[in-house]
């Protein structure tokens, strides 16, 4: 009798995890697909945002290649940063880190001794000098490309890439020497000079 009893409290028990298991399922792919369509938005169409002068068009094309028209150089690199941060968040921040010599902050202690170089070099620092000669007009364009990364991550909401969620982290704000500082690094990588 004892036997029979728990065969049927284990069956019971089998049939409630096999159900919990199943829902489990169901949700999980109910909040990828969520998270997959909310992170494949399309662009396409008309930017009305306060860091913006006037409204700007984004056309991609059957390559998924953006077009921007805006009626100002200020806004067109506005656009260019948010383009940038929405399709490529992660790949900035990466850049951002690498640069300032603080990738270890998000990928630990293998990336210790590349941070220590790069803060050797003073990369960032160096950045900083250079954007300050830079023209005011340049100044300008430089700091609406960065304003425009800032928006365009905002714009992602909860649908980051998942490296950020993989590693813990969150974007981080984009300043106009950041992208001194990466045009810095893109020199040092292809010429070993900067």
């Amino acid at each position: 009798m004892r036997t029979l009893k728990r065969k049927s409290s284990l069956t019971k028990f089998l049939r409630y995890l096999i159900v919990a298991l199943i829902l489990l399922f169901i949700c999980l792919v109910i909040l990828a697909v969520s998270y997959w369509v909310s992170a494949k938005s399309n662009l396409s169409g008309t930017i009305i945002s306060a860091g913006l002068g006037q409204t700007v068009q984004i056309q991609f094309d059957e390559n998924d290649v953006p077009h921007v028209k805006a009626k100002s150089q200020r806004d067109a690199y506005y656009t260019l940063g948010f383009l940038h941060a929405t399709e490529r968040s992660w790949q900035l921040e990466i850049s951002r880190r690498l640069a300032s010599g603080r990738l270890s902050e998000i990928l630990g202690e293998r990336t210790v001794s590349l941070d220590r170089f790069i803060r050797t070099l003073g990369i960032k620092q160096a950045a900083e000098k250079q954007f300050e000669r830079y023209p005011a007009e340049i100044k300008q364009l430089v700091q609406a490309y960065a304003d425009g990364v800032n928006a365009g991550n905002r714009a992602l909401g909860w649908a980051l890439p998942i490296e950020y969620f993989l590693t813990g982290s969150k974007p981080g704000y984009w300043s106009a020497a950041d992208s001194v500082a990466w045009s810095l690094m893109m020199a040092l990588d292809l010429g070993d000079n900067w």
